[in-house]
């Protein structure tokens, strides 16, 4: 076996993550407040596995077009902003891809809430 497989299942859970945000869209915005599945997505950010880490970045850009402007204000943004800054950082250059399709999702949705300048260098 690979040295990955044994993440296979995390990978695959992540997915499905990513997929019920997607499909639930903005309704999804509670279960981001309470914080459980950013902390879940942290986590798998800075997980070992590059496949996991990957993923978890894609999870984060939904979750950026996916919630309320002002949970994103409150809770997501200060959240996610040193954790997008690190994945742009990783080594593996997939990680890297997907943190900064994250990143513009991320500003996309700081634009429409009105805190982009509060993110800017």
């Amino acid at each position: 076996l690979h040295d990955t497989e044994g993440w296979r299942s995390l990978e695959t859970s992540m997915k499905c993550i990513q997929a019920m945000m997607t499909g639930c869209h903005v309704e999804f915005t509670p279960c981001l407040a309470d914080g459980q599945i950013l902390a879940l997505l942290e986590e798998c950010a800075a997980h070992l596995n590059r496949f996991v880490r990957e993923i978890a970045y894609f999870a984060l850009q939904v979750v950026c077009e996916t919630c309320e402007a002002t949970v994103f204000k409150d809770t997501v943004a200060p959240r996610l902003a040193p954790l997008l800054q690190k994945g742009l950082k990783d080594n593996w250059s997939q990680t890297r891809f997907a943190a900064s399709t994250a990143t513009r999702a991320f500003f996309n949705k700081a634009a429409e809430a009105g805190v982009a300048e509060d993110y800017h260098p």
